[in-house]
């Protein structure tokens, strides 16, 4: 039985969210961490079938416009933050650390990090939940969201009545996203 390793408390691994896409993010790393690129070739193994092509063409040789579709983007984000943290495990920098953050969508990559989703679960997870964000806003005007933490209820209110938004999912109770048709 290997020795425990102690957790280490100083560091924190905060995942992001959607909105973090660009063109190419990830190639470089995968090219100089075998880590990575096991992480990047998973996805495009997992996801194939639903994506028709392999997910690291598009997000390292394709366009901006192409990383703005959901079922793209949210695996693109979700995928670079792991690759990121398996790049960071092999080179021996990462060490045990206890608190895992994240920004809304960054709950997967978070997940995976704890050990309680694996890498595949995670990419098949993000494509699916791409999609359906898709499939639930088509059709209608292009809308906002965004995550409230730890906001008082009066203040949430205020925001929800002022701009005409909807309470969209409560992750927890400190955090709440919300979103709408912002017209002003």
């Amino acid at each position: 039985m290997p020795p425990e390793v102690p957790r280490d408390h100083t560091t924190v691994i905060l995942a992001p969210g959607q909105g973090n896409q660009r063109p190419g993010m990830g190639l470089k790393l995968a090219q100089r961490s075998p880590a990575a690129m096991r992480v990047w070739e998973m996805a495009d193994n997992v996801l194939w079938p639903h994506l028709g092509e392999k997910l690291s063409e598009i997000v390292w040789r394709g366009t901006a416009e192409q990383l703005q579709d959901t079922r793209i983007a949210q695996p693109a984000v979700v995928v670079d933050s792991l690759a990121r943290y398996a790049a960071a495990e092999e080179i021996g920098i990462l060490g045990h650390p206890q608190w895992h953050g994240y920004l809304s969508l960054g709950s997967v990559t978070s997940f995976v990090n704890a050990g309680s989703l694996t890498q595949e679960g995670a990419a098949q997870l993000t494509v699916d939940r791409g999609e359906s964000y898709n499939y639930a806003i088509e059709g209608h005007p292009p809308t906002s969201m965004v995550a409230l933490v730890g906001v008082d209820e009066a203040t949430r209110t205020r925001v929800l009545t002022q701009y005409n938004l909807v309470v969209c999912l409560e992750n927890t109770d400190e955090e709440i996203v919300i979103g709408g048709l912002v017209t002003n």
